[in-house]
């Protein structure tokens, strides 16, 4: 892992729940117990700075992000200051590709540890054993559950399939979507990763792509489970949104209010629009269908673009 003051990752999401560990894992969480499985109880330990080599981050569940905190947490140490809340990491005792992992990997307290790297200071750690990497990604949205942690975070730590499919449309260069999605915060050139899953929750549920984002995501899951024709209208989907908007656009209620329209064309069987249809949504100026993306303008949309597509 490069470590810089500019390389923070963060991210968030769901609890999941079963007969495991019982207990908080450090200050923060204390109050509240973690039931998890797969996730053994902390041992505290300090990680010493000939280790911090050893010490890295999963890409697959977080992602990087500037933090202005961390210069603080720096000007604090270098000035005889301590950071008592410890750093939360798992040691793998699972096995990828063969080879069981002897680095620690971060869960919660990325800001931490760099600026303890940065001054070169030891730091403590609570040290978890995890047997699964579906655990690992459980357990860190666990501990990050209780921040403020944005929608397309929550997606890009989520272990179901229909995260799964967000990232990898991402970072398939043949894809429309390639490099077009943000797990961070929203941009005007990118197209947040929460508003993809509520768009495939339009396209493939029944109900509405309304609700926490956690739920937003359970629904999709659940129908992409069936695989068969409901993963044929997912794949279709993701690469319609990219072909319908131009890059360099991030709409919001748009790309709902295609999946909706998707959704009940789609409800028979599976036809691609014509590129002539393609052409007319593009050409739809959604600005002057609504005046804003809350979502009690979605109507509006979804009957312009039922009636351009036909």
């Amino acid at each position: 892992m490069k470590v810089s003051p500019t390389s923070v990752k963060k991210s968030g999401g769901y609890a999941k729940t079963s007969d495991g560990v019982k207990g908080g894992t450090s200050q923060r969480t204390a109050r509240i117990p973690l039931v998890l499985k797969g996730v053994e109880p902390p041992k505290r330990q300090t990680i010493p700075v000939s280790m911090f080599g050893l010490v890295d981050v999963d890409k697959r569940y977080q992602r990087d992000q500037i933090s202005e905190e961390i210069g603080d947490l720096i000007y604090v140490l270098q000035h005889g200051g301590v950071i008592p809340d410890p750093i939360t990491v798992v040691r793998r005792k699972y096995a990828e590709d063969g080879v069981v992992s002897n680095k620690l990997w971060i869960i919660d307290g990325q800001q931490r540890f760099m600026a303890h790297m940065e001054v070169g200071k030891p730091i403590d750690a609570q040290v978890h054993d995890v047997h699964s990497l579906e655990e690992e990604r459980a357990f860190f949205i666990v501990m990050n559950t209780r921040k403020t942690v944005s929608s397309n975070r929550i997606v890009n730590s989520w272990a179901g399939k229909s995260a799964e499919l967000i990232r990898r449309v991402d970072v398939e260069s043949t894809h429309p979507l390639y490099g077009r999605i943000s797990f961070n915060t929203n941009g005007q050139s990118v197209i947040g990763a929460a508003i993809i899953a509520r768009g495939l929750c339009a396209v493939l549920c029944l109900d509405s792509a309304t609700g926490d984002t956690k739920s937003v995501l359970n629904k999709v899951d659940r129908e992409l489970g069936k695989g068969g024709i409901q993963a044929l209208r997912a794949e279709a989907y993701l690469s319609l949104i990219g072909r319908v908007f131009p890059k360099g656009y991030a709409p919001v209620l748009p790309i709902i209010a295609l999946g909706e329209v998707a959704r009940e064309r789609w409800e028979a069987h599976l036809v691609t629009p014509s590129p002539a249809v393609i052409g007319r949504v593009s050409r739809i100026n959604w600005r002057n269908e609504a005046p804003s993306w809350a979502i009690r303008f979605l109507p509006l949309l979804v009957n312009k673009v039922r009636k351009v597509w036909k």
